[in-house]
C-alpha cells in the first residue's frame, strides 16, 4: 500500500513520502536532533498564524491560508523544528516561543532610499545568518528579498521565495535600475546552494531569465480554506467597487478614487469602500471628505479574513489598480476574488490566473481605469461574461500539492539531493 502523503497539522500541505529522504539529508546531525528549519519573514502575521495553528486552525485573519500557516505544517509533517525571524523594534536573538523559536530584526533600519534599503537588506541578511548559525539551522527559507551577496556566508542551503516579481510582469526585460539592482542576485542564484519558489509563473520566468538558466523556480497557487464557500450564485450590487489591500499611493488607491469621483455623476448607484491599513490610510480618509463623498465612499481600514470574504460576496466587483512603481508578485486578493465568486478590474502589473474574470487596464493610467470601470458597469454583456468567469476554474485553490508550504518542500528536497549518497 503506497505511503499516505504528509499534511501537518491543519492539512494545508501535501509532501510525498518519497521525496522526504532527501529532505532529511540535509540535517547535519541526523543521529542528535531533528531536522532544524529558520523561515524568514517580510511580515509579523506569522505570530498571529502560529497562535491559531497551535490550537489546529488555521490562521481565520486571512481570507486565504497563510504562508506562516502552511510552514508550521511543513516543519510539523517533517516533525522539523522551526525558528521564525520577522520584524521589530530592534534586532533580538531566538527565544522559545509556545513550539517554536522567534527573533525579530529591525526593519527599516537602513535609512531612506536605494542605498539605505539595501543597507537595511544587508542588516537583515546577515542577522538571519547570525540566527541560522545560533540555531544550527539546516536550511533556510527566505519569504522576502535578501541581500543576495551575503547568501554565500550562509552555513546551510537558502529556499528563497519570490513573492514580489523581480521587475514589471508587463516587461519582457528589467529596465536599467532593475537590472543593476537584479544583477547582485545572479551569482547566488546560479551557485547550487539556493533553491527558488515564486507565487507565479510570470515570477518564474523572470527568475529563470534572471539567473540565465540556472533555476527553474517551482510555482505556487493561492490555498483556499477546507471549507471555504464557493459561491454558484451571484447576488451582488450593482454599482458597488471594492478594493481590498495596503493603502499605499503605488497601490492605485488615489488613482481608484480620482475615477470613482468623475464616474458618481453619470454612474449614481457607484458606490466604494475600501478596506486596508497603510501609510496612505489618513490621506486618503482626509480626500474622502474634502470630496463631500463619505456618504458613499468608506474608508474602513483593516479587516479580518471573514469580513473580506463577505465584502467579495456583495461587491459588484474587486479594483486592484496597483501602480508600476509596486512590484506585485501575486495579488493574492485578486485570487481571493476568484474563489468568492467576485470579478476583477486590475492594472497590468498585478497578473493573476483568474483571467477569465478579469478586465485589465495599463498600470499608470487614470484614464484607462476609469474607462475600465465605466465599461464594466456600463456594459451588461462584458459583466455578465466577466461574472461567468469568476464561477469558473476554482478547483485549482483547493489542490494542496500546489500549496507554496508543498513547493517549500520539494525545494528543500531539491537542495538535500545534492548531499544525499548515491542509493540512500
Amino acid at each position: 500500500m503506497d505511503e499516505a502523503p504528509l499534511t501537518g497539522r491543519c492539512g494545508t500541505v501535501r509532501i510525498a513520502p518519497d521525496i522526504v529522504p532527501a529532505i532529511r539529508a540535509l540535517n547535519r546531525a541526523p543521529d542528535e536532533r531533528p531536522l532544524r528549519l529558520l523561515y524568514v519573514s517580510a511580515t509579523d502575521h506569522v505570530l498571529g498564524s502560529y497562535a491559531a495553528w497551535e490550537r489546529g486552525e488555521v490562521d481565520p485573519k486571512a481570507p486565504a491560508v497563510s504562508y506562516s500557516t502552511q510552514l508550521l505544517d511543513v516543519a510539523d509533517a517533517l516533525s522539523a523544528e522551526l525558528a521564525m525571524l520577522c520584524p521589530g523594534e530592534a534586532d533580538t536573538a531566538l527565544e522559545p516561543h509556545g513550539e517554536i523559536a522567534v527573533a525579530r530584526f529591525e526593519k527599516g533600519a537602513g535609512g531612506s532610499g536605494l542605498a539605505g534599503h539595501y543597507r537595511g537588506l544587508r542588516r537583515i541578511t546577515r542577522h538571519a545568518r547570525n540566527q541560522a548559525a545560533r540555531f544550527q539551522a539546516d536550511a533556510v527559507i527566505f519569504s522576502m528579498s535578501p541581500f543576495w551577496p551575503s547568501l554565500g556566508s550562509f552555513p546551510c542551503p537558502v529556499v528563497v521565495s519570490f513573492h514580489n516579481n523581480p521587475w514589471r510582469p508587463d516587461r519582457e526585460r528589467p529596465g536599467l535600475r532593475d537590472g543593476t539592482k537584479l544583477a547582485l542576485a545572479r551569482g547566488p542564484l546560479r551557485s547550487g546552494r539556493i533553491a527558488t519558489i515564486a507565487v507565479s509563473e510570470v515570477g518564474a520566468r523572470q527568475v529563470a531569465v534572471l539567473s540565465r538558466g540556472g533555476q527553474t523556480p517551482l510555482v505556487s497557487v493561492t490555498q483556499a480554506k477546507d471549507g471555504a464557500a464557493t459561491p454558484q450564485t451571484r447576488g451582488r450590487r450593482s454599482g458597488d467597487l471594492l478594493f481590498v489591500g495596503r493603502i499605499e499611493r503605488n497601490k492605485g488607491v488615489f488613482d481608484l478614487l480620482h475615477a470613482a469621483l468623475l464616474l458618481k455623476p453619470d454612474i449614481p448607484s457607484l458606490r466604494l469602500r475600501f478596506l486596508g491599513a497603510g501609510a496612505a490610510l489618513e490621506e486618503l480618509k482626509e480626500q474622502v471628505a474634502k470630496a463631500d463623498a463619505k456618504d458613499w465612499i468608506s474608508v474602513e481600514g483593516w479587516r479580518e479574513g471573514s469580513a473580506v470574504g463577505e465584502a467579495m460576496a456583495s461587491a459588484a466587483c474587486l479594483v486592484c489598480p496597483t501602480r508600476s512603481g509596486f512590484l506585485e508578485g501575486l495579488p493574492r486578493v485578486i485570487h481571493e476574488a476568484h474563489l468568492a465568486g467576485c470579478p476583477v478590474i486590475a492594472s497590468s502589473v498585478a497578473p493573476s490566473r483568474a483571467t477569465k474574470s478579469t478586465l485589465v487596464f495599463p498600470a499608470d493610467d487614470r484614464e484607462a481605469l476609469t474607462g475600465a470601470i465605466r465599461r464594466f458597469l456600463s456594459d451588461a454583456a462584458l459583466r455578465s461574461e466577466l461574472e461567468q468567469g469568476a464561477l469558473q476554474g476554482r478547483e485549482i485553490y483547493k489542490d494542496r500539492e500546489l500549496a507554496w508550504g508543498s513547493r517549500v518542500a520539494e525545494a528543500l528536497a531539491q537542495l538535500g539531493a545534492e548531499k544525499r549518497p548515491e542509493g540512500l
